[in-house]
């Protein structure tokens, strides 16, 4: 008897358990069905396809009802407001911190704090951080004028944050169409944008239009950099300004016409003449030291500067053609290569020889050769589509440094195909030609190819060298305030 009674007992204490379970659960069942985001007819219809053997399940409005309107437990209701309250406190400091350096346009000052911001949420892995920026500037950024606007995105890019609800609150605030925008506020806010990648056609037609309305104030910095972002993007500027000339100055053409046919007085030891007609070709023997040819290559070894080479499209990128170009690439572009000895001491040498200005000199290239790798027949002045022509202007000149010297019959020459001439590569050896006519319109003419290299443990190394009809923009192009 005492047995039975505590099975009895442990089998009551079991069933009631079962139930309250299956409680729960029928209530879980509910709460399922009836959250599940679709009207109560498809909701119906969803169940009857998924169990298209059975009939229709149908739960009464009533227990609809009952299902839809349970509470949440109150300690999770007690979190939500501890939560919202923080978030709220949160953004409350990031507002206070941030609004008297945004309205007075403390570009710098601004890029600080949100660079520390930044490091504090990779650091710290604070992923819930990055939405309430976006909570910040969304009250912020309304009460600022356009200047104001443009040294935020300014400050945003150079402390290198790229999320994206502070970028999409930016945006809004341009694409509400705000008044009083001035030529370089506008091109600041282009350029930041094409900074992050930040493509939304909606803010860049605002800053089209809004540049259109004051472009006679535009002076040519602010137009290039201007066009030079939307067409990184993807948004040709060219119905703001009007397309970029691809020709050049006849002026500037004939002097640099003059001036490398010219070379063509010098003694044979120092220079060889390849062609003076239908453009001029000259073969500098020794362009650069033997030392510096060497440096030159070891300084690409030890940066890793090493990319497989590409071909400038008709936009600004630069697009990998490998049954055209098949070399690598080392370009010195980075910061600190602006301050480097060597590369500015080349490129006033190649400004010097052609009679031009040491800032029309583009970052020095290294082309690299294996057996088998050539460049295709090419040009190396820019098409009239290539957006890039508003800011980067056209390559009037080529200047060709071989850093190493290929054995006879390896193949890797340089070869003109409208002269039918070949150029051997010897080190510290430059071939110079002008990539334009002495009216200063580009021509096929001056088309060229790198001939493979034909030998294995060969490789072909040459330094490109291009000049430009105007500036190069540096590093130094962005940092206006």
């Amino acid at each position: 008897m005492i047995i039975r009674s505590e099975g009895s007992h442990i089998l009551f204490h079991l069933v009631s358990i079962m139930a309250s379970d299956l409680r729960r659960l029928a209530r879980l069942c509910l709460v399922v069905l009836f959250v599940l985001p679709c009207s109560w007819r498809t909701g119906n219809a969803w169940i009857s396809s998924t169990r298209p053997s059975r009939r229709p399940i149908r739960v009464s409005r009533v227990a609809h009802a009952a299902a839809t309107a349970l509470p949440l437990p109150d300690s999770l209701q007690r979190a939500e407001v501890m939560l919202k309250q923080k978030v709220d406190a949160y953004v409350a400091a990031l507002k206070r911190e941030m609004e008297p350096l945004l309205s007075r346009q403390e570009t710098e000052a601004l890029a600080r704090f949100l660079y520390k911001f930044v490091q504090l949420k990779s650091q710290k892995k604070l992923l819930p951080l990055q939405p309430m920026l976006g909570m910040a500037y969304r009250t912020l950024l309304p009460a600022l004028p356009a200047d104001a606007l443009a040294s935020t995105g300014l400050a945003m890019v150079y402390s290198g944050l790229r999320e994206g609800s502070a970028w999409q609150e930016l945006g809004n605030r341009i694409a509400a169409g705000p008044d009083g925008f001035n030529p370089r506020a506008l091109a600041e806010l282009a350029w930041s944008f094409s900074e992050v990648r930040y493509a939304r056609a909606e803010v860049f037609r605002i800053l089209q239009s809004k540049m259109h309305g004051v472009k006679q104030r535009a002076d040519y910095q602010e137009r290039s950099i201007f066009s030079w972002a939307c067409g990184n993007l993807g948004f040709n500027a060219s119905g703001v300004f009007g397309p970029a000339s691809y020709t050049v100055d006849s002026q500037l053409a004939q002097s640099l016409w003059t001036r490398v046919k010219s070379f063509s007085s010098m003694p044979p030891n120092e220079m060889t003449t390849v062609a003076l007609e239908p453009f001029p070709v000259m073969l500098m023997h020794r362009a650069l030291p033997a030392d510096v040819c060497a440096s030159m290559i070891r300084k690409a070894d030890e940066e890793a500067l090493w990319e497989s080479s590409t071909v400038v499209s008709s936009t600004t990128s630069q697009l990998p053609l490998q049954h055209v170009r098949t070399s690598a690439t080392a370009t010195f572009n980075l910061p600190h290569h602006e301050e480097d000895e060597t590369l500015n001491a080349i490129r006033g040498w190649a400004a010097e020889t052609l009679g031009l200005p040491a800032e029309y000199v583009e970052p020095l290239q290294i082309a690299r050769y294996g057996r088998g790798q050539e460049y295709k027949k090419h040009v190396d002045w820019r098409p009239a589509n290539f957006n890039g022509l508003h800011i980067f202007g056209q390559r009037v000149a080529t200047i060709l440094v071989y850093l190493n010297t290929l054995p006879e019959g390896a193949g890797g020459e340089t070869e003109f195909l409208a002269l039918n001439a070949k150029v051997r590569p010897v080190q510290g050896s430059a071939a110079i030609w002008t990539n334009v006519n002495s009216q200063g319109v580009p021509t096929m003419e001056t088309s060229h190819l790198a001939n493979p290299v034909l030998q294995d443990g060969v490789i072909k190394y040459a330094l490109n060298i291009w000049v430009t009809d105007k500036p190069y923009p540096n590093r130094t192009w962005i940092c206006w305030r």
